[in-house]
């Protein structure tokens, strides 16, 4: 009987004839459907017995509680988390470097992918000359040229570190995405323009690196 109660006080039909739950953690009454609660095979009505909400919440809640109690930890065991981690480093080196590597080519290729979407047109990552999409042909063209003078201002950053300074400074204007084959056009365009002497400076690499 204690249980029947308990069900009859969590599911009720509102004065529409639609079913409505309560949250177990706020208490609201909400339609019984997917919209407001979770699947859950062996829940009432088949969903979770708390909103979408409150789940939400205390996710986040555990999350942060969770990184607190890390940084805690690592605090007061500094000392002998490193040393285990050198242990591990010394006994695992090649898995560890082969893991790094994979990891570094991943976060590579998500910079260069979100540097060369953000100047393409729309939200195909493409050439915005003449539409090329294939992503290993794909650059970050200087607008006004200087490329390997911006970089040579930035420490001499290339590649991977140019998507990340890009990244850092929320994709500044004066950039697009153009394919190789626009920036070997855009070059020769140049050389046609520039005097012989300055003509002559200009190299392979700004093209390369996107002038």
């Amino acid at each position: 009987m204690k249980n029947e109660n308990l069900i009859v006080k969590r599911v009720r039909v509102n004065d529409d004839g639609v079913i409505e739950k309560r949250c177990t953690n706020c208490g609201e009454w909400l339609i019984a459907t997917r919209d407001f609660f979770s699947i859950s095979v062996g829940g009432l009505k088949g969903l979770q017995s708390q909103c979408k909400v409150c789940l939400k919440q205390k996710a986040t809640y555990s999350q942060e509680a969770r990184r607190a109690y890390c940084k805690r930890y690592h605090k007061l065991h500094k000392v002998h988390n490193n040393k285990m981690n050198r242990k591990y480093y010394r006994l695992h080196r090649g898995q560890v470097l082969i893991r790094q590597m994979v990891t570094q080519r991943k976060r590579s290729q998500r910079l260069k992918e979100e540097a060369l979407k953000y100047y393409s047109i729309g939200n195909k990552v493409a050439c915005v000359n003449c539409g090329f999409s294939n992503i290993d042909a794909l650059t970050i063209d200087h607008v006004n040229g200087g490329g390997n003078k911006h970089r040579r201002q930035l420490g001499g950053r290339s590649g991977v570190s140019f998507y990340y300074w890009l990244a850092e400074n929320k994709y500044p204007e004066g950039y697009r995405t153009l394919c190789m084959n626009c920036q070997f056009i855009k070059l020769g365009e140049l050389h046609s323009v520039l005097p012989l002497n300055q003509s002559n400076k200009i190299i392979v690499r700004d093209v390369v690196h996107g002038i």
